[in-house]
């Protein structure tokens, strides 16, 4: 394995660390070791690619918690389809996701509950 391989499976390897849970100072040392590194070389590239452990690490909790939000926007998209009509489509998704909801987003939603209602009216379920 070349130097610059083991660099990057030791920063995706931290990442990981940090994923996990695991804020202990000493991350990098014992990663370092893992792959015969100097840890000082190992926290230099680790500033270069992400700035301080503490950066990579707020960066990755703001990811994931925009997963996570990105995700609430996603089902209240699809559970819009499922309600009747006369509701403000935005303020509806906006107060299921915990964001203001994008113009394409209220058009998908609007979609969708189209596309159910008319599906409805076919097959005689209305």
């Amino acid at each position: 394995m070349t130097f610059e391989e083991r660099i990057a499976d030791a920063l995706a390897d931290i990442r990981l660390e940090l994923f996990r849970g695991n804020r202990d100072p000493n991350v990098i040392d014992k990663i370092a070791g893992d792959y015969d590194l100097k840890p000082s070389v190992l926290a230099n590239r680790l500033a270069r690619a992400y700035g301080s452990l503490e950066d990579l690490d707020k960066w990755q909790s703001k990811s994931a918690s925009m997963r996570a939000i990105e995700a609430r926007m996603r089902d209240a998209i699809h559970a819009y389809a499922e309600t009747e009509a006369g509701v403000d489509i935005a303020k509806w998704l906006e107060e299921r996701a915990g964001r203001t909801a994008s113009r394409y987003e209220v058009e998908l939603a609007d979609e969708l509950w189209m596309q159910r209602t008319l599906s409805k009216i076919m097959l005689g379920k209305d």
